[in-house]
């Protein structure tokens, strides 16, 4: 995942990159004089259904 501040007229300003993985994740993005967390739980993968005959 990547963070980028979206601030006109000057250039989009990369905040910084995070992997996500686990079942709860705290991502700080500290790049270009910024500091923010994002706190966030990855989606579950759908259960494979039961096989029926």
């Amino acid at each position: 995942m990547s963070l980028y501040d979206e601030d006109f007229p000057d250039a989009d300003d990369h905040l910084g990159s995070n992997t996500v993985g686990g079942s709860k994740v705290t991502l700080t993005f500290n790049l270009d004089d910024a500091l923010r967390t994002l706190a966030t739980t990855p989606p579950r993968r759908p259960r494979p259904k039961a096989l029926t005959s």
